[in-house]
Order: C-alpha cells, then sequence, then structure tokens
C-alpha cells in the first residue's frame, strides 16, 4: 500500500470515529443561534407606519442583547426607543411597538441591529424592513443540451456556471 492510501485510510477511520458522536438535541441545535429578530407589521397606512420588534433568545443563554434602530432620511421615529435593551430578567420573547412617519418612497431599509456579548462570545443581528418591494427571481436560462432519459425528453438543461 502506497502512503497517500494509507493517510487517506487514517484520515477516514478519524471522520468514521468522530461521526459516532450522538446526534444533537433540539436545544443544543437551538443554541447554534443564540436569538433571533423579526419585524411584525402592525399597520401601514399613508406615512404611518407601526412595525413591533420581536426578539427572541434561548432561556438556558441569555446575555443581555443591545438593539438599535438605523433609520433611512425619509423615516422619523414618533413613539418607542431608537436604542434599548433586552436583558436576562426579560421574557424568552420581547415584543417593542414602534412608530414611524414615513415620507416619500425610502430607497433604504429600516435596520434593526442587535449586539451581543457575553464571556467566550459574541453576535451581531441585523434585520431589514424594506420599502422596496421584493424583485420576482430572474428566469432560468435553459441553454444546455436536451436531456433524454429512455423515451422521455425533458427539453433543454441548464448550464452551469463555470463549465
Amino acid at each position: 500500500m502506497n502512503r497517500y492510501a494509507a493517510l487517506t485510510l487514517i484520515a477516514l477511520a478519524g471522520c468514521l470515529k468522530a461521526s459516532t458522536a450522538p446526534a444533537p438535541t433540539a436545544d443544543l441545535a437551538a443554541a447554534r443561534v443564540p436569538a433571533d429578530a423579526q419585524w411584525q407589521i402592525r399597520e401601514a397606512q399613508g406615512d404611518r407606519l407601526v412595525l413591533v420588534a420581536q426578539v427572541r433568545h434561548l432561556p438556558q443563554l441569555r446575555p443581555a442583547i443591545h438593539l438599535a434602530l438605523r433609520l433611512p432620511e425619509q423615516v422619523r421615529l414618533l413613539q418607542g426607543p431608537r436604542e434599548w435593551t433586552v436583558t436576562s430578567e426579560d421574557p424568552v420573547l420581547v415584543e417593542r411597538e414602534l412608530v414611524f412617519e414615513v415620507h416619500g418612497s425610502p430607497s433604504d431599509d429600516i435596520v434593526l441591529v442587535a449586539d451581543s456579548r457575553a464571556e467566550g462570545f459574541g453576535w451581531h443581528l441585523e434585520r431589514r424592513y424594506s420599502f422596496q418591494p421584493t424583485p420576482p427571481p430572474a428566469p432560468i436560462e435553459r441553454s444546455g443540451a436536451s436531456l433524454q432519459v429512455g423515451k422521455r425528453d425533458f427539453g433543454p438543461s441548464v448550464e452551469l456556471e463555470g463549465e
């Protein structure tokens, strides 16, 4: 057996041994994301916009989360704080209603910025509320060779970039 084959077998044996660990539980899988945030639209009428910032964090891992808003020029905060902190004393789901006045059609987004730091780790999260419509997905160009399996013709295939 040559040297390359021996090293490959040793590497594979190490991978096999490592893969025999028990599968992570739902709690451990959730621990990969210590918190999440999202926007919920409560009202959008005329120049008034009411959003609810929802922040959810794991009950097991609850360092303080500093939240701040980044606003485009055409948006003014009427009600609610521009910055606040979610602490370990707060419930797992914290909701904060924010009222905005929107002038014209903003070209930028309202951004909820969340930061947390604890001993040995930290994370940063941004959630956007966009005023722009989501563009439709680009059509897929089928420019490759025709795909035939048995008597069935599936038509032109999609060429992969770089191939």
